[in-house]
């Protein structure tokens, strides 16, 4: 690596794991020097910044040649906001900002993110715009009603979490179809299961499948986190210091993951089992096979895994010969069960993983309580979903916004697209609003 190259970070810890792997200068930045103004963004969705802190404002503005920005993979949200603020503020100036991820604090991981250092991806300064604008339109839409009711604004994704916990309460229902001995789960045409609120019918109907082999592992590395906290009793206040000490100590890479959702961040992965990683499950090379059913609207998906070890058997396989009379759909109906192991089954159904930020802010702000496996909604957060049901934001429509945004890190140039149809799911006039603030 160039040792003329500036490192800036934003966090003290991981300067440390830097400035003990390379020689160049390294900058501690808060990054909330710049932010975004009031509402935050025109008639248009572009966003409109106002500088918090002049004096941090005017040293990264100086900054000249070529500037790393070395941070976690992680999508910024509150405090951490380094990347898009650097790019805004350098985007005219006589430097060339780099982006860094430091999916590991090895020494050697540390040299190895600094060495191959590019310019950010358009379409991830984007994404991060795209969440902070979102939020801030959430929080126009609920933040009068929660000052009625003495209640802090904590962040949507916990507001999310808290129709989730809360469905957990109620009896719900899903569908599957059995293919001999192997089910296919049904889905929403974004791939999340679906848990029916009433009994769904049963019917008979010709499937199109499709099928797609992946060389994968099993358990599925996707959801490693899911899996360390399958069957845990200890705090989720108390786990998460313990995964972000494992990071800044080197014993694993970066663990955690925004809304659930991989933008950019790669699988877990291990170096040294120590503590909670010690409840990591061992993966096997397997062949992962995927096959989608589909039947005019209805959708259904099946996983399977056959192992690369041979003596092992197939996980949900798939039978060699299905009779017609093998094939059928079932009902199942799950009985109300508020615990952390069905909070994790029900993410993992819609490919999530637990977004620790979405339950640590509801947990500290008495919304939630946890008891060992017990999970569940207190007076405090029940007041907190009324406000949210009055206001039209139920769980479907944060799932909504969540899948929306995903988009956007297919492609940046979907973003004016993308915020129109937050914005419509809102019910939100960005014209008026404007003017109104104006």
């Amino acid at each position: 690596m160039d040792a003329d190259r500036i490192i800036v970070t934003d966090h003290v810890e991981i300067a440390g794991a830097i400035r003990r792997s390379v020689p160049n200068k390294i900058l501690v930045v808060d990054p909330r020097f710049i932010d975004l103004a009031d509402p935050g963004f025109n008639a248009d969705f572009v966003p409109q910044f106002r500088i918090m802190n002049p004096k941090v404002e005017k040293t990264v503005r100086n900054l000249g040649g070529e500037i790393v920005c070395a941070l976690p993979p992680r999508i910024p949200i509150t405090a951490n906001i380094l990347l898009y603020t650097a790019a805004f503020t350098l985007q005219s100036r006589p430097a060339s900002l780099l982006y860094a991820p430091l999916h590991s604090l090895q020494p050697e991981a540390i040299q190895q993110a600094l060495a191959d250092a590019t310019k950010p991806d358009p379409w991830y300064i984007t994404s991060m715009i795209a969440h902070r604008i979102t939020e801030r339109l959430i929080g126009m839409k609920i933040v009068p009603l929660l000052r009625q009711e003495q209640v802090s604004y904590t962040s949507w994704m916990s507001l999310y979490y808290l129709h989730i916990i809360a469905s957990l309460a109620q009896t719900s229902w899903t569908r599957h179809i059995l293919f001999g001995t192997c089910k296919a789960d049904e889905i929403d045409s974004f791939g999340g299961a679906i848990h029916h609120s009433k009994q769904p019918s049963l019917f008979k109907a010709e499937f199109s499948v499709v099928e797609r082999q992946i060389d994968s592992e099993f358990p599925d590395p996707r959801y490693l986190i899911n899996h360390i906290l399958s069957g845990i009793t200890a705090p989720l206040i108390e786990v998460f210091p313990q995964l972000e000490k494992a990071y800044l100590s080197g014993h694993c890479s970066w663990p955690f993951s925004y809304g659930g959702v991989s933008y950019g961040e790669r699988p877990l992965k291990v170096m040294e089992p120590v503590g909670i990683l010690q409840r990591v499950p061992k993966s096997t090379p397997a062949l992962r096979v995927v096959r989608r059913y589909e039947q005019d609207r209805h959708l259904f998906r099946s996983f399977s895994y056959d192992p690369a070890d041979k003596s092992q058997p197939p996980v949900n396989g798939i039978p060699e010969k299905t009779k017609r009379a093998d094939v059928r759909m079932i009902r199942t109906e799950h009985l109300p069960n508020s615990t952390l192991n069905e909070l994790l089954d029900r993410l993992t159904g819609k490919e999530l993983n637990l977004d620790f930020s979405a339950v640590l802010k509801p947990l500290h702000n008495d919304f939630i309580v946890q008891q060992e496996q017990a999970i569940g909604i207190t007076a405090k957060g029940n007041k907190i979903i009324s406000c949210l049901l009055n206001a039209g934001l139920t769980e479907r429509v944060f799932y909504l916004l969540l899948r929306a945004l995903e988009n956007i890190r297919l492609n940046e140039s979907s973003y004016t697209d993308v915020m129109n149809q937050i914005a419509g799911t809102l019910n939100y006039n960005a014209v008026a609003s404007t003017k109104k603030t104006i």
